[in-house]
């Protein structure tokens, strides 16, 4: 049993969590995706924004896209249509001129009347007034001597400058330069965090972007490549008929992970390991889900991270972690280990045909180690060299291991048509490559495929949606591991086939195999306020990483099917439904049943609101042989109320409990 009053509850969107002059909110539907949606202040603080839609956070370039310096959002899903979204984000508590200048040069009808003797053969002013140069550069030089007993005088400096404005018409530049190589990573107690030491040069204009430095690189379809941390060159096109992104070279700066963590009770610090070793995580790389759900970092949120060099995740009070919880981390890492220089190059384009109602596009992406002995960070022997060309990886006395030079291609592409306004077909082909020793010819590339076929019919009370994916075992896209490589689709995932699994099998090892799905969803609203939805699917894993008597295959079958109904009568309480209903088990032998089903009821009164929940678990095992009891019971139920609202903050109560 548990009573826990709350301050300021995060789930009502209409006030803030805390007093901040640059935290916006807003909320809104989204009427279409051709036209893009304009917040109401710009520019939008880098990487600030958290999207959500019925609690469920969306994600940068797959759902939207987002125009820091214009403010502006596209959405990219078609499910989002007529949907209510709420948008966070930070920006200047003040207006911004696009422009602050000071005219230096009189205009020309000034000129002719201080000196009326020139006529007509006057020249035209050197730069008229709407010209006029906005560059602004401003910086901080250091300098320093250190002596001591013992040592000779020392000097040391530090340069760094700042630069922003245009340079000419519709072309700005905004750099950031430092001669400082600063080991020292930013804390991870907020939510949007700086690198310390970051240099970047960034050219914008009507249609060519360039960036140089440090950046997140990506493309458009992470089946390819994921985001990434680079230090380098990126150059991307946006036109009327069609867009690039193009990256000549960069080098990474991490390397990608995941790990999945059982839950304690009472313990709120989780470290990240690779493989039980120590490592140091690149600061603000880290994806946390919790159950399922995405969370926030900070202090104020969901979790933060006090020192990336000795990473250890430490959920806030909001969370009370016990062993019933599943705890995932994407992260990239600063390998120890490294022995070649690393090295990235991706582009990708898209082409529009048929006035926007087709789109090819294609992508390629390439990460490889530099396979030349006379350029390594350690040292190889002639002897080395000699069992590395022959794919000896294990030599000595005491099977010392040789790390291997590797490369790692991906190839793609991709087509999408809309034969008419509320139809819209899309197809994905990628086929990835890894050579895992570049100096041997004798050993096997492990080759890989994934394809994705989507279909959307949305109407105005109609929305029909189908979902084919196959992804086998040797696929991986490029900065990822065969360990996330469904971070995109996790959270939905664990929403419709891996919910509370925790509760019947261990969680925390990765399944690394083919896996294959097919799901249809529908969702009809014959009222503005009535809203009915199910779906239907299956998927297919082959779990290459487990071995049988009769295979060195384990094949799970799951077959998932959920249905729901949603009630939002006006001045009358609402009311909604979610029943999901899952099926497993291993070759043609069922393993287990389970189902949960959710009821939630809420109804505003005056200046409070009411909301109750119930959630029921039942898990039913259907193979009694193996000698595992995986019968399963729990409920959960959950009473809220909203007692009074401020400008700035929520004063509520919640009171649950849980049986099992």
């Amino acid at each position: 049993m548990l009573i826990q009053p709350v301050i300021a509850q995060k789930n009502d969107s209409s006030l803030p969590e805390k007093i901040s002059l640059l935290e916006k909110n807003e909320t809104f539907e989204i009427l279409d995706l051709e036209n893009p949606v304009s917040l109401q202040f710009s520019p939008v603080f880098l990487q600030s924004e958290a999207i959500t839609v019925s609690d469920f956070q969306l994600v940068r370039n797959i759902d939207y896209k987002i125009n820091y310096n214009k403010g502006t959002i596209t959405f990219l899903n078609q499910r989002l249509v007529h949907q209510k979204v709420h948008v966070r984000y930070q920006s200047f508590p003040f207006a911004i001129k696009k422009v602050y200048k000071r005219n230096l040069f009189p205009q020309q009808d000034k000129v002719q009347a201080l000196d009326p003797t020139q006529g007509a053969k006057n020249e035209e002013p050197i730069l008229d007034g709407d010209e006029q140069p906005t560059l602004q550069v401003a910086g901080s030089q250091t300098f320093g001597i250190s002596v001591g007993s013992g040592r000779s005088l020392t000097q040391n400096q530090e340069l760094r400058i700042s630069v922003n404005g245009e340079v000419s018409e519709n072309v700005s530049v905004i750099a950031m330069l430092s001669d400082q190589d600063l080991p020292i990573q930013p804390e991870g107690t907020t939510e949007n965090i700086r690198d310390i030491d970051q240099k970047l040069i960034k050219i914008t204009s009507p249609n060519v972007n360039a960036t140089f430095g440090d950046f997140v690189g990506s493309l458009d379809d992470t089946d390819v490549q994921f985001p990434m941390a680079l230090e380098g060159v990126s150059v991307e096109g946006n036109f009327g008929w069609g867009t690039f992104r193009l990256i000549p070279s960069a080098i990474p700066k991490g390397q990608s992970d995941s790990k999945t963590i059982r839950g304690e009770e009472g313990r709120s610090e989780y470290r990240i390991d690779v493989e039980g070793q120590y490592v140091v995580v690149k600061a603000g790389s880290e994806i946390v889900w919790l159950n399922g759900k995405r969370m926030r970092r900070g202090e104020n949120n969901d979790y933060f991270i006090r020192d990336y060099g000795d990473p250890i995740i430490e959920f806030t009070s909001k969370h009370l972690i016990t062993s019933n919880d599943v705890i995932r981390v994407d992260f990239e890492y600063i390998q120890e280990d490294l022995i070649y220089q690393r090295t990235l190059q991706s582009v990708s384009g898209s082409l529009d045909f048929l006035g926007n109602k087709a789109k090819l596009g294609f992508s390629y992406a390439v990460e490889s180690d530099l396979n030349d002995p006379e350029n390594t960070y350690a040292m190889l022997t002639e002897q080395d060299m000699v069992n590395l060309r022959q794919n000896i990886l294990d030599v000595g006395k005491n099977q010392r291991s040789l790390i291997a030079p590797q490369r790692h291609t991906v190839w793609g592409i991709e087509a999408q048509v809309s034969p008419v306004d509320y139809v819209l077909i899309r197809g994905k082909f990628a086929l990835s490559a890894t050579d895992e020793n570049t100096f041997s010819q004798t050993d096997r590339k492990v080759l890989g495929k994934s394809w994705e076929l989507v279909g959307n019919a949305s109407t105005e009370k109609l929305d029909v949606n189908l979902d084919l994916r196959l992804t086998d075992l040797g696929f991986v896209p490029v900065g990822a591991s065969s360990k996330n490589r469904d971070q995109f689709q996790y959270e939905e995932l664990y929403a419709d086939q891996q919910f509370d699994n925790q509760y019947l099998m261990d969680t925390t090892t990765v399944p690394i195999g083919e896996e294959r799905l097919v799901d249809i969803d529908v969702q009809f609203q014959p009222l503005k306020w009535i809203q009915l939805n199910s779906g239907i699917g299956r998927t297919q894993s082959i779990d290459s990483s487990a071995i049988s008597n009769e295979s060195f295959h384990v094949e799970q079958d799951t077959a998932f099917i959920n249905y729901g109904f949603s009630l939002n009568p006006l001045k009358l309480p609402n009311l909604r439904n979610n029943t999901q209903v899952n099926t497993s088990g291993i070759g043609s032998q069922r393993q287990f049943r389970k189902e949960r089903n959710q009821w939630n009821l809420s109804q505003r009164v005056r200046g409070s609101t009411l909301n109750g929940s119930i959630e029921q678990f039942e898990a039913v095992d259907l193979d009694p042989s193996d000698s595992l009891n995986l019968n399963r019971k729990r409920r959960i139920s959950k009473a809220f109320i909203n007692l009074a609202e401020f400008k700035w903050a929520t004063v509520n109560a919640q009171y649950g409990w849980e049986e099992s």
